[in-house]
C-alpha cells in the first residue's frame, strides 16, 4: 500500500489502524461551523438506522463541506437529509438565513423545515414527540453545566 500524500509504502499485512493514522497526519484541519449527522429512518430501507456525517468549515472566507468517513455508504434517504441540511447550513454559515429560521428544525422524516418543539410534522404527519423530548432533555443538560460553569466562575 502507497500513501496518497507523501509516496510512503507499507505491507499489506500492515495494521489497518497504522495506515490510518499515517493518512490523517496530512489531513489539514479547517475551523469548524458545523458537524452535522444524518440518519435514515425510512422504514422499508435496509440503511434505517445508519448515519453518516459531515462537517460544515470555513477556510479564508470559503465555506468548505468535508465529509466523514463513514462506515457504510450513503443511501438515498440519507442522502436527501445530507443536501436540505447542507444547503441549510452554507447559507447559515453565510448569513443567508432569516432571523426566524434559528427556530425551526428538520422533521427527521421528510425534511421539511417545521416549527420548534413541533411534536407532529404538519408535512408528513410523523410523530416528532421523541425528538421533542430528547431535545429537551438536552437543553436541561447545557442549562446545568452552564449554571455549573457561572457558579464556578463566581
Amino acid at each position: 500500500m502507497k500513501c496518497v500524500w507523501c509516496d510512503k509504502t507499507f505491507s499489506l499485512d500492515a495494521p489497518w489502524t497504522m495506515v490510518n493514522e499515517h493518512e490523517k497526519s496530512h489531513r489539514k484541519y479547517y475551523d469548524m461551523i458545523d458537524c452535522l449527522d444524518f440518519e435514515c429512518y425510512d422504514n422499508a430501507c435496509s440503511f434505517k438506522g445508519k448515519v453518516s456525517s459531515a462537517d460544515i468549515c470555513s477556510e479564508n472566507d470559503t465555506v468548505l463541506i468535508r465529509f466523514h468517513d463513514n462506515l457504510y455508504p450513503m443511501c438515498e434517504h440519507i442522502w436527501s437529509k445530507a443536501k436540505a441540511h447542507l444547503d441549510f447550513g452554507l447559507k447559515e454559515a453565510k448569513g443567508e438565513n432569516p432571523a426566524e429560521e434559528a427556530q425551526r428544525w428538520f422533521c427527521p422524516f421528510c425534511n421539511t423545515r417545521i416549527p420548534l418543539m413541533t411534536e407532529r410534522c404538519p408535512s408528513c404527519g410523523s410523530d416528532l414527540s421523541k425528538f421533542v423530548a430528547e431535545y429537551k432533555a438536552t437543553l436541561a443538560k447545557v442549562g446545568e453545566i452552564n449554571k455549573r460553569i457561572r457558579e464556578e466562575r463566581a
